[in-house]
Order: C-alpha cells, then sequence, then structure tokens
C-alpha cells in the first residue's frame, strides 16, 4: 500500500543554495529530478507538491515549476531577501494541511534550513511519515545528527550524483574523531614525504609552511587558506601538533627554527589511530 504523500519545498532556500554550491544546475530542474526520485520509490504516491519562494528572484523557472505540476506559494522577502518568510509560509501551510479533510501519511520537505525541526517534531508527534531532503553543503551538523535518529534523510547531491564539498566547520573538526582523523592523515602523509625526500633523516625539520601546504594542496578537502589555518590551530591547542624549537645547521651555522611534531600521545589519547607511521619523531634531545 502506498502511502499519500505531499511534498513542500523551501524555494527560497533551496534556490540560493543551488546557486552558491552548485550553480551549474538550474533549480526547477533539481525540483524534477527530486520529484523523479520519490516517484521511484515504490511506497510513495505523491498527490501534491509545493513551493514556497519570493518568485520575483526567480521568475524565469515558474513555468518550468508548473510543467511539473508544482502548487506555487508566492511570498514576498524582506530586506535582503535571505529572511525566513518562505519557511514561515511553509510551516503554516503544512499545519493547516493536518486539519484538513485531504489526508496525507508521509511530508517530504525539501529544505536544509534548521528552522525547520519544530515543525519536523510536530508532524513526528502527529504520527506521519517524514523524509527531509537536504544539501549537505548548507545543513549543519548537529542540526543533522538529531534529525537522522527520528526520520529519514536523504542527500540532494546523492540524487544529483555530484561530489560533495561542504564548507569546513571548526565546530565539525572539535566534536568528530572522524574529521580529526581526515585532516591529521593529510599532515602526516605531507610530513612523511618530506621525511623521505630529505634522505629519511631523524633530524628532518618540518614548518609550518608545510603543514599548511598539505591541507591546502588536498582538492578534496576544498579548504580556503583560513580554514587551513584554523585547522592547524585547533591542533596546536590541543596538543595534537607541537611547535618546539630545534637546532639546525645552515651554512655551517647553528641556527634555531621552529618545527613541528604530531604528539603521538595525544594521538592515543583521543583513539586516533593514523593510515601511516609517524616517521618525523618528537626529539627531547634535539630541542632548544
Amino acid at each position: 500500500m502506498t502511502n499519500p504523500t505531499a511534498v513542500f519545498i523551501d524555494y527560497d532556500n533551496l534556490y540560493r543554495s543551488i546557486n552558491e554550491s552548485y550553480s551549474m544546475f538550474i533549480t526547477s530542474d533539481v525540483v524534477k529530478k527530486l520529484l523523479d526520485y520519490l516517484s521511484d520509490e515504490q511506497l510513495n504516491s505523491v498527490q501534491l507538491v509545493k513551493a514556497f519562494c519570493d518568485f520575483k528572484t526567480s521568475s524565469n523557472e515558474i513555468s518550468d515549476l508548473q510543467e511539473n505540476l508544482v502548487e506555487l506559494r508566492h511570498v514576498n522577502s524582506i530586506g535582503d531577501g535571505k529572511s525566513n518568510a518562505s519557511d514561515i509560509a511553509l510551516a503554516i501551510d503544512v499545519t493547516k494541511s493536518l486539519s484538513n479533510n485531504r489526508k496525507f501519511e508521509h511530508y517530504v520537505i525539501v529544505s536544509s534550513d534548521s528552522d525547520m525541526l519544530p515543525l519536523i517534531l510536530e508532524l513526528r508527534y502527529q504520527g506521519k511519515e517524514i523524509t527531509l531532503l537536504y544539501l549537505e553543503s548548507k545543513i549543519k551538523n548537529n542540526y543533522l545528527e538529531t534529525l537522522e535518529k527520528q526520520i529519514k534523510v536523504k542527500k540532494i547531491e546523492e540524487i544529483l550524483g555530484v561530489e560533495t564539498y561542504k564548507p569546513f566547520n571548526i565546530e565539525n573538526l572539535e566534536f568528530s574523531n572522524e574529521e580529526k582523523f581526515k585532516y591529521l592523515n593529510c599532515i602526516n602523509k605531507g610530513m612523511n614525504d618530506l621525511y623521505v625526500k630529505y634522505g629519511s633523516k631523524s633530524q628532518t625539520v618540518v614548518y609550518q609552511k608545510d603543514l599548511l601546504a598539505a591541507l591546502n594542496n588536498q582538492s578534496s578537502f576544498n579548504l580556503q587558506p583560513s580554514d587551513s589555518s584554523a585547522i592547524l590551530d585547533y591542533f596546536k591547542k590541543e596538543k595534537i601538533i607541537i611547535a618546539a624549537e630545534v637546532k639546525v645547521i645552515i651554512k655551517d651555522e647553528d641556527q634555531k627554527r621552529t618545527a613541528f611534531f604530531i604528539n603521538e600521545d595525544k594521538l592515543e589519547e583521543f583513539d586516533l589511530t593514523l593510515d601511516d607511521e609517524v616517521m618525523v619523531k618528537y626529539r627531547e634531545a634535539e630541542l632548544v
């Protein structure tokens, strides 16, 4: 038996997010792909699709949406156009639908905005099945983690078949060992490459610029230089990476330089096991 399904799209949120993160797509085409995905899910019987937006900002897509039988709800935006007028209108419409004669058992919300949480909790309280379609590049991690325990969630990027580039968020690094592991693995690989490059010598000195280069050169991270600096600052604050003055010989003269090391004791404390051995060892005897 199929579930009568209603789809509510925060089109303002979707339109803005697609243009910022995946400008190769037209938002109305994205909506068509989402509806195709929902139609392919055997238990869905999509009976209503509504999109909420200030359509003055996306008027060229109106006819495409109407061709896909999407009901349009124009909402006047305020100020810079980034107000939450459309999600408020969406929430009101969903709430009204709960008392209508036309009953829906499955609600699909298309939005990456955490303001949708009270509405989703109300739908859950009403015993409805809920699916959230969201953009991973725009959703907050703690919001997503809350929802994953209670409802079905699906990344729009997966439906579109695109690789995800999620902007760096320092909170993700602070609370996720997976994030720590990812960046430390990259840093350690960069340090080990220098260790080999300079003849596998125990005196290999790795500078801050080398660690930043390792992070910045990893294209899959999609980091800005300020992001890499924030990552390194966090690891130094937690003493996972140690900065210490060492003696080096430059042009036959003893000089002092600030070198960087991975603190293996801290790796153990954080229960982190890197893919490769840490080759550039912390060397008490050589510190200034």
